[in-house]
């Protein structure tokens, strides 16, 4: 399957001609602009960005669809993403799958762990997932995790319904720590899964400085006070 985002050309042009003056960048941003050229930045061998200067010239849409159609083969199907913005013209993909980035992330944690880890081995790790719903994406997700790193630390106010999960994960061999204690709980913690708290929560907590979380959160996570790790907060985020 290859998934393809689309997106508002915005500053990724100043990535793509780093190294040159200012005109020369200039020059670039305004050749893109003025023919509305897209861009094709390559993730991985099954995902790609496609970058639309301007969203609202409906003819760049046919642009899009002529590469998506080469991307698709026999063997090969395509899901698309569309970013918020552009959801106004989802019209123009009719007949390609089209599905929600969030999901995508929240399935991809596994493999964004792993990249964010480098060569640090992935079952060494102590990992804090930050929730107040019990429900089952969550519950599916802390089982997964439990199997593959060394501890996963749930940090919720439905205490008693995830420390039945503690017990049942216990029985299986599989350990998993249920708490809330708004100075302890993430004070040691490098690697944090925010689910669904907001960043009013998450300031009611000591946070280990250089921790890098990654937020499942629609609501953006910026400017924490006395923190000075890496806040990922969306698909793209994880491949820069």
């Amino acid at each position: 399957m290859i998934t393809i985002y689309i997106k508002k050309f915005k500053n990724e042009e100043e990535e793509n001609a780093k190294g040159f003056s200012r005109l020369i960048k200039n020059i670039y941003k305004f050749i893109i602009d003025k023919f509305n050229i897209l861009q094709i930045k390559k993730i991985t061998e099954n995902k790609k960005i496609y970058l639309i200067p301007n969203i609202n010239k409906t003819s760049i849409y046919k642009r899009v669809l002529r590469n998506i159609k080469k991307e698709k083969t026999k063997t090969e199907k395509v899901q698309i993403v569309l970013e918020k913005e552009i959801k106004q013209y989802i019209e123009f993909f009719q007949g390609y799958k089209i599905i929600d980035g969030r999901n995508i992330f929240f399935n991809s944690i596994e493999d964004i762990l792993n990249i964010i880890l480098k060569e640090n081995l992935l079952e060494l790790q102590d990992v804090y997932i930050l929730t107040n719903y019990y429900q089952e994406k969550n519950i599916n997700l802390i089982r997964n995790l439990a199997s593959k790193v060394k501890t996963v630390n749930v940090i919720t106010k439905e205490i008693q319904k995830y420390k039945n999960l503690e017990s049942m994960m216990e029985e299986w061999g599989i350990p998993i720590v249920v708490s809330n204690n708004k100075r302890k709980s993430l004070k040691k913690a490098k690697i944090i899964i925010n689910l669904d708290f907001s960043k009013e929560e998450l300031e009611k907590y000591i946070i280990y400085r250089n921790a890098v979380i990654i937020n499942l959160n629609l609501e953006k996570i910026t400017n924490l006070k006395a923190f000075d790790g890496i806040v990922i907060k969306d698909i793209r985020d994880r491949f820069r």
